[in-house]
């Protein structure tokens, strides 16, 4: 019989399987990168191990948490309810801090960064607060929702579809406007860059655009990205800046502006939206033909679903997106070479491997920088000498 000690014993195992895998994650990079002397193929395999073994691990430990708790918190009604929803969330903050602060001082090694665990740990917390703190609230609203609206959705398939569909429309309508706040960015200070890419953005039938540099250099990551479904926003890392020619960042915007122009923001938001009616049709089934089955099963069932769904589909869709706004970099004129070259930069920057395995590439938002130069260099018909020549002088 599972009692309450055995509870906290298992907790506790699950908690130290995970420092020590951790751990054990750090020496392994650290002794790689010593033997081999290649940052980018200890920086690869780093990423390999945290994505696949210590995220999976975690994922487990956060959902076994409250599996174990249930017959505990089950009694308290909507209270034991909030309290999983809650425990959930803190066992992800508390393990990805913690696996950070276990990286940090091999991944400083390995970079050469300057970024204190202190700065480490408050971006990650933004970024974690962006995600969890909507899906959190959202959870909370479902366990404490009174028995009687309950019922009356129950009885109406339709409001219990369309409430959710609402909930999380607005919600994604309403991240960007928190982006700002977790990069921590600031309005691009005037300038001839500034001036350059905005007539660039307007020659590209953007319109006005909001410019945002974020601070990464202590960090030493090289990155940019576009937000908003009105008004458009464009931020880019100052690392960035500080190492691509005004043509290449041309190309970087004009790559973002592809993405709003073949409406890509849209269409994440619309399989976003999707997962809805997706969970709330595993449930109908769920409740006709299996209304006794266990707990576990029901979860097993929504984190494979949820599996397929965002780790399959949703970025197979973002790597033809990305794609298509290489494509659309070509068409606003943008030389091949020059785009290219931004690319191998952003590689170097970011101490990045351009060649990823397959498998793993299947499981990324974005195609590997080897696979996005080959097609461009095709696209734009460069004779491959010239290709090699710039992979050898800019990664070399």
């Amino acid at each position: 019989m599972w009692t309450g000690w055995m509870t906290v014993v298992g907790g506790i195992g699950l908690v130290a399987l995970n420092l020590g895998l951790s751990v054990w994650i750090a020496r392994h990079t650290r002794r790689l990168f010593r033997r081999l002397g290649s940052a980018e193929q200890a920086l690869y395999r780093h990423r390999l191990l945290s994505q696949y073994v210590f995220g999976v691990v975690m994922l487990a430990t956060c959902i076994a948490a409250p599996l174990s708790m249930v017959r505990y918190l089950r009694p308290l009604g909507h209270a034991g309810g909030a309290i999983a929803v809650v425990l959930s969330a803190l066992v992800v903050v508390g393990l990805t801090l913690a696996h950070q602060a276990i990286q940090h001082p091999v991944l400083r090694e390995i970079r050469q960064t300057a970024e204190t665990r202190r700065e480490q740990a408050g971006q990650a917390l933004r970024w974690l607060a962006l995600i969890l703190v909507p899906v959190v609230l959202w959870n909370l609203a479902v366990v404490w929702i009174p028995d009687s609206i309950q019922n009356a959705l129950d009885n109406n398939r339709l409001m219990s579809l369309l409430l959710p569909l609402v909930f999380v429309t607005a919600l994604n309508l309403l991240l960007p406007l928190f982006l700002r706040w977790t990069l921590r960015a600031r309005p691009m200070p005037a300038s001839g860059l500034r001036d350059a890419l905005e007539a660039f953005a307007l020659r590209a039938g953007l319109g006005k655009v909001g410019l945002f540099v974020w601070s990464s250099r202590r960090g030493r990551q090289a990155n940019a990205l576009v937000s908003g479904y009105l008004h458009k926003h464009i931020y880019l890392a100052d690392y960035l800046l500080d190492h691509l020619t005004q043509e290449e960042v041309e190309a970087v915007i004009a790559h973002e502006i592809g993405h709003v122009k073949r409406h890509h923001l849209w269409i994440r938001l619309l399989l976003v939206v999707g997962w809805v009616p997706l969970v709330e049709a595993i449930g109908w089934l769920g409740d006709t033909y299996a209304p006794d089955a266990p707990d576990w099963a029901a979860v097993g069932v929504l984190l494979l679903l949820f599996f397929v769904y965002f780790g399959f589909t949703v970025r197979y869709v973002s790597r033809v997106q990305e794609r298509q706004a290489d494509a659309y970099v070509l068409q606003l004129g943008i030389p091949a070479p020059v785009f290219i070259s931004a690319l191998l930069k952003l590689a170097r920057l970011n101490q990045a491997t351009v060649r990823l395995h397959r498998w793993d590439e299947r499981l990324q938002t974005h195609p590997s920088f080897a696979r996005r130069i080959e097609w461009i260099a095709q696209r734009a018909q460069l004779p491959s000498q010239m290709v090699d020549d710039m992979r050898a002088t800019i990664l070399h």
